[in-house]
Parts: C-alpha cells; structure tokens; sequence
C-alpha cells in the first residue's frame, strides 16, 4: 500500500486533487522530512512524497528537518540550478536573480521547462531519501507549485502513475 507524506496543506490538497487517495492516506510531515520518512519505511513499502520545492529541496543538501531556522534555503540552490540551463537566456537568467522566493523561479518558468528541471530533481530526492531509510521502501517524489499544480515528478513516481499503483483523478 501507499502512504503519501506532504509537508502541509498546500501538499496534501494537491495529492487529493491530483491522486485517488482517501485524505487517512494523507499524512502531513511538517518539517520533520527525515523521522517521517523513517517512520513510514517501517509500515508501508510504498511512500509517495508531494510538496513544494522550497521545503523538498532541501533534502539534496542534506535537511531532513526543513524548518528554516534548521535548515539551509533552497533558493540559492535552484538559482544556481536553473542558472546552469539557462545560461545563454539573459530574460531568465535576470528574472531568476531577481526572484527573492522559490516559488519565484518556479514562475519564471513555462509548464514544460518546469517539467524539465523538476522532474530529474524530484528523482535525485527519491534517491537520497532512498538511501535515507536504507532501501526499506520505495519512494515517489512530486514537486508542486503553491498553485496545487505539479510541477516535477521524479522516476518513481512517474512509473507509479504508469502502473496505476497510484491513480490519477
């Protein structure tokens, strides 16, 4: 079976929205991305994963526990990402130095060019956190915008869709 953590609401009403799941299969993580993680690895082998990347990022530099006053932000880190794509764009390269959020680089974005840079990010935080709970579960990443709208899917996730493991509404 399948448990999908989120880390708040934002998550949670994009995992209802997007995923044929009962709200029980729900489960809000807040900041504590790590110990849920672990905890839920020993009950399910399936964990799906929804939220923002502003919080799930953070997982790549090595936060388990996202609170920003515990974590590092994710912003430079996506800058500096999208930076890397974009080198030649000077429209968005200026638009992204100037996004003072996450969520401000995401709308820098077209739909496709989210999909673009968020779907291998999403894969690189199932593999850490993978790797995190020492392969005792699968785990399935969605990044999403705080419009609800999936923005990134990483591998596992995208072949969770496929088989219909976790259905789509």
């Amino acid at each position: 079976s399948v448990v999908v953590l989120v880390p708040g609401n934002i998550g949670g009403k994009a995992a209802l929205n997007r995923y044929d799941v009962s709200e029980e299969q729900v489960i809000q993580m807040s900041n504590y991305i790590g110990y849920m993680v672990r905890h839920a690895a020993k009950h399910f082998n399936k964990i799906m994963i929804f939220g923002h990347p502003g919080k799930l990022l953070k997982v790549l530099l090595g936060c388990y526990n996202t609170h920003s006053q515990k974590s590092l932000s994710a912003l430079p880190y996506i800058k500096k990402y999208v930076s890397r794509f974009y080198r030649y764009n000077t429209a968005v390269l200026h638009a992204v130095s100037m996004s003072a959020t996450v969520e401000g680089v995401v709308e820098c974005l077209s739909e496709e060019e989210r999909f673009t840079l968020f779907n291998p990010l999403s894969s690189q935080i199932e593999s850490n956190l993978k790797l995190y709970v020492h392969n005792r579960a699968e785990i399935g990443v969605g990044l999403i915008d705080m419009n609800y709208n999936c923005i990134g899917l990483g591998e596992k996730a995208l072949a969770w869709e496929d088989e219909q493991c976790l259905e789509l509404r």
